[in-house]
């Protein structure tokens, strides 16, 4: 008989440990992003170069393109003191890196879409260096 209790006391040990959360913090949880995913985290991570590239006249957001999953979108945002040439090749920098870093991963599928956004004032557009705490 205390064969038979120890037994079942280990079994339900054992389901419990089988069906608990392998964490209570849902950040330490693993996740795996998609490669559109992984380009877009890689993308916003050097978002302040490209921004900074142009004295922050023309900056840039990337998305993922909800009718392609092949597509990364890029949004232009543009001071109304840029030229079309200064817009023009800023994306066309972006676009470049964007190819690069997919490159990288031997990915050949990545399309870039480009919108443009001209902004009605420029106090809306902040430099790369306005932003952000300053530090003494």
């Amino acid at each position: 008989m205390k064969t038979f209790v120890v037994l079942r006391f280990l079994g339900v040990v054992a389901l419990a440990q089988t069906h608990a959360p392998a964490s209570r913090h849902q950040g330490s949880e693993p996740y795996t992003p998609t490669k559109r995913e992984w380009l877009l985290l890689c993308l916003a991570e050097g978002k302040a170069v490209f921004d900074s590239r142009n004295s922050g006249e023309v900056q840039f957001t990337f998305s993922a393109a909800e009718d392609d999953p092949d597509t990364i979108n890029v949004q232009v945002a543009y001071a109304k003191s840029a030229t079309k040439d200064a817009v023009d090749n800023a994306f066309v920098f972006v676009k470049s890196r964007i190819r690069d870093r997919a490159a990288e991963h031997g990915w050949d599928w990545v399309k870039v879409r480009k919108s443009e956004m001209a902004l009605q004032e420029q106090d809306h557009l902040k430099k790369p260096s306005d932003s952000g705490p300053k530090s003494d």
